[in-house]
């Protein structure tokens, strides 16, 4: 039996707290009705599930200054399929030079610390 998603979420959110380079967001997309009145919320739709960056340091021939790479990991059961604009988003942004990422786990969690190394 695979674990549900807010499962899985609570446990990708556990590992990211110990990652101390990452800084992510719950980003919910969707639409509902107020006054009467249609709200599309969200970044748009198919974005990930989180949104945020990690910090990375720029290359010698950069100067050596730090900054923010977009990140967005999209959360999915096991059995969990990505919708047409989920992939597309996730493609957009690793052309792009960020990270993105399906996580069906917390083991999917995975970034290379060069400052460590």
């Amino acid at each position: 039996m695979s674990d549900s998603e807010k499962f899985i979420t609570s446990k990708i959110l556990r590992k990211i707290s110990t990652l101390p380079r990452i800084t992510i967001f719950r980003n919910n997309v969707g639409v509902c009705m107020a006054a009467g009145r249609r709200i599309v919320y969200g970044l748009t739709p198919g974005s990930s599930d989180f949104i945020g960056w990690v910090k990375t340091t720029i290359t010698q021939d950069m100067v050596g200054k730090d900054f923010a790479m977009f990140l967005a990991v999209e959360v999915k059961t096991k059995a969990g399929k990505l919708s047409a604009k989920q992939k597309n988003f996730i493609e957009q942004v690793n052309k792009s030079g960020g990270v993105g990422i399906v996580a069906r786990g917390e083991d999917d969690i995975v970034f290379e610390d060069k400052e460590n190394q």
